[in-house]
């Protein structure tokens, strides 16, 4: 590919998006109690998306958090007013919503085309000095991503094929590891479309452990030894998708709703586990859209089949942003798992080494009781099927858009959880057991 045409199909990949968020204004709001917290959780965001009137990133689910709303002009002055009222303090950001979303992707148009004029080409290795973790990355420039890895690592890793989303995208994926007969673990990202710290997350933890075996650290070989990691960086990638070129807060999947015009289903509200349930809805309009039917979105339904088709995998983990949480079942009910006292050490010892990284603290327990109720969710559809530590880590993040800055940030105090986490995994189930 000529350096010219790269530098032309980089501005029409980056271009604004085509929904308009222009007059949105983005309040940061800082309940400092849980009831506070609740109060602003209960108010009900507008069920068409395409005419949102307010939205959270993250909710708001516990006191002393901060919790980001969106909101529509319209309603800016009685949500100002309602804040006022109840002694909830706010600051509004300078700058409205589609500023932001502007200056997202006037810096990646920029960003990009400083890496083709040094380079030439689009980026062809997987990490090319560790720029990848520098930006956000769309699904082609993913898939590309991943061949470069099984091509130049073919001893420690392939591809992984789990079929094709509803617009036909392939959902590639990666095995790695050097040992098969090793538990597996299953991490994946992105299952929220806008979520974009999601997949760049995920992809820092494969690089990590791609440049560990290279490197011979020993701590990444012994995890790579004991514990064999299947990944799937971008879940809904059609949603994801749709966030590059049309509307960079898309959540849902983009299958159509049979008797509406509104397109999409939440992909974690769609799994057999407490179907229809408390946190979801009937609307087809609604970002928290149950489907028709449990799995009937492909993208889901591929996901939960591999899964459960595979031998010996005891972890699963759906990586979210941006509530800053470690997540165990259930969403759908308030009863508490069986491994409720082993999901608490295991991610106990996760948030300790996380919070030794920059001193984040992550706050753990079931779905249910610690963000939401939330049923459909697939981390508990799995964790019913057998696989012991089925989970959901929220990122931090904090806002509609955490800049890319916020990647390696991200990336490095996550993987030390990562590490945990796994060499659990390993000791447990793997050959030598505690």
């Amino acid at each position: 590919m000529s350096g010219r045409f790269f530098l032309i199909s980089l501005f029409l990949c980056c271009v604004v998006a085509k929904v308009d968020y222009k007059g949105f204004k983005v309040v940061d709001v800082f309940p400092s109690t849980r009831e506070q917290a609740k109060t602003l959780h209960d108010l009900n965001p507008h069920e068409k998306p395409e005419k949102r009137s307010l939205d959270w990133q993250p909710q708001c689910v516990m006191g002393g958090q901060m919790c980001q709303a969106m909101v529509s002009p319209g309603l800016h002055d009685p949500f100002v007013a309602f804040l006022k009222l109840k002694g909830i303090r706010y600051e509004e950001h300078s700058l409205d919503l589609q500023q932001e979303i502007d200056q997202e992707q006037r810096r990646i148009q920029k960003y990009r085309i400083s890496q083709a004029r040094s380079r030439g080409t689009p980026r062809s290795a997987s990490r090319q000095g560790n720029s990848w973790d520098l930006d956000f990355h769309t699904y082609d420039e993913t898939l590309i991503w991943l061949n470069n890895i099984v091509n130049s690592h073919p001893t420690i890793s392939s591809l992984i094929n789990f079929g094709s989303s509803f617009e036909g995208r392939q959902m590639l994926g990666i095995r790695l590891g050097l040992n098969s007969a090793a538990p597996k673990f299953f991490f994946d990202g992105g299952i929220h479309a806008r979520e974009w710290l999601s997949p760049a997350t995920v992809e820092y933890i494969v690089n990590q452990l791609v440049d560990g075996h290279d490197r011979g650290d020993p701590e990444i070989i012994s995890l790579l030894q004991n514990v064999e990691f299947h990944v799937l960086p971008i879940f809904n990638v059609d949603g994801f998708e749709y966030t590059w070129n049309t509307d960079r807060l898309w959540r849902k999947t983009r299958s159509f709703n049979q008797g509406s015009t509104c397109v999409g289903t939440d992909p974690n509200r769609n799994a057999d586990a407490g179907f229809g349930g408390p946190g979801t809805s009937r609307n087809p309009c609604s970002d928290t859209y149950h489907g028709a039917a449990p799995f009937s979105e492909i993208e889901v339904a591929n996901v939960a089949a591999y899964v459960v088709n595979q031998t010996n995998i005891h972890g699963y983990n759906n990586i979210h942003t941006n509530a800053q949480l470690l997540l165990s079942p259930y969403g759908y009910t308030n009863q508490l798992p069986a491994d409720l006292a082993d999901h608490n050490q295991i991610h106990n010892a996760s948030a300790a080494a996380i919070r030794s990284v920059f001193g984040a603290d992550y706050e753990f327990g079931p779905i249910y009781s610690t963000i939401y109720p939330a049923a459909g969710g697939i981390n508990d559809y799995l964790y019913d099927q057998g696989v012991k530590y089925a989970v959901a880590w929220e990122l931090r993040g904090g806002s509609f858009s955490p800049p890319a800055s916020f990647i390696v940030t991200s990336g490095e105090e996550i993987f030390e959880g990562f590490k945990v986490f796994s060499k659990f995994i390993a000791a447990e189930f793997g050959s030598t057991k505690r």
